[in-house]
């Protein structure tokens, strides 16, 4: 089972715009263009069902502290709140950059073909809550079922 990594920039942005990083993963990460902006990120879930850990890979600058939220919404069900944390190092960077990457693992999230898995982040005072991507650590993944249909066959023993 390999990890899947899912580049922020390429999912459904509500509040957040792309922006080019030769330093951040597939060269690309996301940021929110305004102070006291909130912002989500947005995976329509389409792997195998499982369990999986998260792994959300961002950018904690020293010039404010940048709440995030990891999220859950599954079918007929409002969003579940599965993590909360504030970027508050001291990584010494006020821009994004290699020094001030990090990641924020959430384990043990059980996923099925359908859910919605979102990041929020609000923008407080320079920080503007970089996200690079959301990637997929699978711990334990349900077999997808035979849906082929029974065939019969005759033998000649059985004439």
């Amino acid at each position: 089972m390999t990890n899947i990594r899912v580049e922020a920039e390429s999912l459904i942005l509500t509040g957040y715009q792309a922006e080019s990083g030769a330093f951040a993963s597939g060269g690309g990460l996301i940021c929110l263009p305004s102070d006291g902006t909130i912002g989500t990120v947005t995976h329509n879930f389409d792997l195998a069902p499982g369990t999986y850990d998260i792994v959300v890979g961002y950018y904690d600058e020293n010039d404010g502290l940048s709440p995030y939220s990891l999220k859950q919404k599954s079918s007929n069900q409002d969003w579940v709140n599965l993590d909360s944390w504030v970027a508050n190092k001291n990584l010494g960077d006020s821009r994004a950059s290699a020094k001030n990457f990090v990641t924020r693992k959430i384990s043990n999230i059980n996923l099925t073909a359908g859910d919605q898995v979102q990041v929020q982040g609000q923008l407080h005072t320079g920080e503007v809550a970089r996200i690079d991507y959301i990637e997929y650590i699978p711990i334990s993944i349900i077999p997808a079922s035979d849906t082929t249909a029974p065939t019969a066959t005759a033998t000649a023993n059985d004439i």
